[in-house]
């Protein structure tokens, strides 16, 4: 394979994203689909320069490019000048294009002609190849598939960059039949479409009267750095260009191409694979402080170059610092001046000098220049006399060459010696509110070196303080957050000021805060229980927390969960057991009852202890009076018939269980009657027998009965054969 190919395939990937342009449009026939139908794109982009209409088509892929090559393609344009013209408008042929015959070639792909692109595209759509040899067993499928890739590539390439080439295989067409007010549509499609390898028709809209020339392009920023320089341009110029011309000058007339015969492209991605926001290009250069002159030459797809950027002027710099200065050291030699000393090799020539800074942080402070000017090159010590002795002083020394470049020593802080420690904090205040949040105040020291405070807690006065604060407080009020789900109920702090120089006071008095209480008491428990007939006795075991003021005792019914009624206060806070008798309990009612603990900060027990119990109903239900049973021998039957007198309590009329016995077997449950029924008929009889009956009375829930009624006897003679 020609060697010019192989050079543009790492940029091949990249071009392809600049022919999805919006104004292009892609159709095929549904009807043409089958089943096992494979369909491919072909690309098309339209330029309108004024006088003609450039247009340029590619297939999406190397196998519809290689079947295209053979059958050629077929382009068409439609003209109208309004939707009426469009209804009646006919395509018309402008060209059925193809690769050109390899003799045809020689005129636009020899030396002489000066175009590479062209003998690159002809190479690649006649040069041998493994694909096309049915002899040459040798090629792998995976390395003629590579190979028709990379051919299909460098035919694109060739035609992207080269009017000749692209026109030669048959990718571009010039349309100078324009006419003003007209809008064209064009349409290209491959003539090697079939239908089980469709290959798309490509539309494209174009206006006769609008005219887009190729913008200028600019150079947005130069980065110079040490032997190179650094190009930067937007991104946004991929709208209008898919490669670039770099060119230099030394005296801005003879310039030289700095990217030879192949345009310079640059990848949209990172290494990272994020998008790149900027084209960029380093020039290196075999020496700094030369100035050169740059400027760019855009390539449309339509292989035009753009007018020239605007000049820029770079040169390269030294940018290597000079080392740092080492063995720094600081000595206060007087209440008002400190010295600096530092080390530094003699063998470094470009030295200009050194900066001396001061800050009151190690890091992150601003630095306050003392060298006005560049202290000489020779010098290794300064004498700072505008410190501040009640602040911190870091120094810093910086080595500065001729070009401007510096490199700092590590910085050395400046001791000053002081051994008073400040008076201990007075008048110390605090509060802790009930979300645990404390505060503290205190007033100022009158210290002129006073640097802060530190504030120091303990659970108990008799215990050792630990410091609450790691770092030193710049302020006389101090907040704290402390949990107050604790036992404890008091807290106690101390405060402590310290100088510029570490010397700390002695403690402050010591400060006793009370806690809100939000801890709960221990939940009481019920003990034991008695029902009787004159109610509920109810005992339970006290909460054993020391703050308990009182106990409260509350009853719901137990089908309505939210009815709880206060039945009792228990404000006896001597001994462990407390109880009361409730006598309002209802018959035949489920009760639940609760029982919580109340703390002198009226804190609530958590744990809900809860008894469950249903009432029974202790009243007698009246017997029944005047019981009679009476046979019928005609229907064999026995009427029962009696009297109840229902009592006012009984919320519903009862039913009535009747008791058989039948000769001399045992009573046994017979039968029970309706709600307020007071007679039956036993049917179930015969002669020869001896029945005996009694009945009593029942409520309807079956909770309570009567005592039974008297027994009754009915005797059924056995009856006689006739004669």
């Amino acid at each position: 394979m020609n060697h010019n190919i192989v050079k543009f395939l790492v940029v091949w990937v990249w071009l392809l994203s600049f022919w999805e342009l919006p104004a292009q449009l892609i159709a095929t026939d549904p009807d043409d689909y089958t089943a096992d139908s494979l369909r491919v794109p072909i690309q098309l982009i339209a330029k309108n320069t004024g006088d003609k209409i450039l247009l340029r088509w590619a297939p999406g892929s190397p196998g519809a490019w290689h079947l295209s090559n053979q059958s050629g393609y077929r382009l068409e344009r439609l003209i109208f000048r309004d939707s009426n013209e469009l209804t009646t408008a006919q395509w018309e042929l402008l060209a059925t294009p193809k690769p050109w015959p390899l003799d045809d070639w020689a005129p636009i792909a020899n030396e002489q002609a000066q175009d590479p692109y062209a003998a690159i595209a002809a190479q690649a759509i006649y040069g041998k190849r493994n694909f096309s040899d049915p002899e040459n067993t040798t090629a792998s499928f995976l390395e003629k598939a590579t190979e028709l890739e990379n051919l299909y590539a460098a035919a694109l390439l060739a035609a992207e960059f080269s009017r000749n080439a692209a026109i030669a295989s048959g990718l571009r067409y010039e349309d100078e039949d324009l006419r003003a007010g007209y809008t064209y549509i064009y349409r290209v499609y491959s003539l090697a479409s079939r239908p089980d390898y469709i290959i798309d028709t490509a539309y494209y809209v174009i206006h006769t009267d609008e005219v887009h020339p190729n913008p200028v392009p600019q150079i947005d920023s130069v980065e110079e750095g040490e032997n190179r320089i650094k190009l930067y341009w937007t991104r946004q110029w991929e709208r209008y260009y898919s490669g670039w011309l770099i060119e230099r000058s030394s005296d801005q007339r003879h310039w030289e191409s700095l990217t030879g015969e192949v345009p310079f492209i640059d990848s949209p991605v990172d290494r990272d694979g994020l998008p790149n926001e900027w084209f960029t290009y380093i020039d290196s250069l075999d020496q700094n402080y030369r100035p050169y002159y740059y400027r760019l030459i855009g390539i449309t797809p339509f292989a035009e170059l753009s007018q020239a950027s605007a000049v820029v002027r770079a040169m390269g710099r030294d940018r290597t610092p000079p080392p740092a200065p080492y063995g720094i050291e600081t000595r206060q030699i007087a209440p008002s001046k400190m010295e600096i000393r530092w080390q530094f090799p003699d063998t470094v020539g470009d030295l200009a000098g050194f900066l001396i800074t001061r800050t009151e942080q190690r890091e992150g402070g601003t630095e306050v220049g003392l060298t006005p000017r560049l202290l000489p090159p020779h010098m290794r010590r300064f004498v700072d006399t505008s410190f501040d002795p009640l602040v911190s002083n870091w120094y810093f020394v910086y080595a500065v060459d001729t070009a401007g470049n510096a490199m700092v020593g590590l910085p050395e802080y400046g001791s000053i010696v002081d051994s008073i420690p400040p008076a201990p904090p007075t008048q110390i205040t605090g509060q802790i509110d009930t979300n645990g949040v404390v505060t503290l105040h205190w007033p100022l020291g009158p210290e002129p070196d006073l640097y802060g405070y530190k504030v120091f807690y303990a659970n108990a006065r008799e215990h050792i303080f630990t410091p609450r604060t790691n770092r030193i407080l710049r302020d006389t009020f101090w907040s704290d957050t402390i949990p107050l789900n604790v036992l404890t109920e008091e807290i106690f702090y101390a405060v402590v000021a310290f100088d510029l120089y570490g010397n700390a006071s002695d403690w402050s008095d010591i400060v006793r805060l009370q806690k809100p209480d939000l801890v709960p008491p221990t939940s009481p428990l019920f003990d034991t229980y008695h029902i009787s007939e004159n109610g509920v006795e109810l005992r339970w075991i006290r909460s054993s927390s020391h703050d308990v003021v009182k106990h409260l005792l509350y009853r719901r019914p137990e089908a309505q969960p939210d009815e709880w009624q206060l039945l009792f206060v228990d404000t006896d806070t001597v001994g462990n057991y407390g109880s009361w008798r409730d006598t309002t309990v209802a018959p035949r009612t489920a009760y639940v009852y609760r029982i919580v603990a109340v703390d002198d900060a009226a804190n609530y027990s958590e744990k809900e202890e809860t008894l469950h119990l249903r009432i029974p109903d202790f009243r007698t239900m009246p017997a029944v009076s005047r019981f009679l049973a009476q046979l019928d021998t005609t229907t064999q039957t026995v009427a029962l018939s009696w009297r109840f007198r229902s009592p006012a309590w009984l919320a519903h009329p009862p039913v009535f269980a009747v008791f058989r016995a039948v000769d001399d077997s045992g009573f046994y449950f017979y039968r029970m009657t309706e709600a307020g029924i007071t007679r039956f008929i036993d049917r179930e009889i015969a002669s020869g027998h001896r029945y005996q009956y009694f009945v009593k009375a029942v409520d309807e829930e079956n909770e309570l009965e009567g005592p039974p009624s008297e027994i009754r006897v009915v005797i059924f003679p056995k009856s006689r054969d006739k004669d």
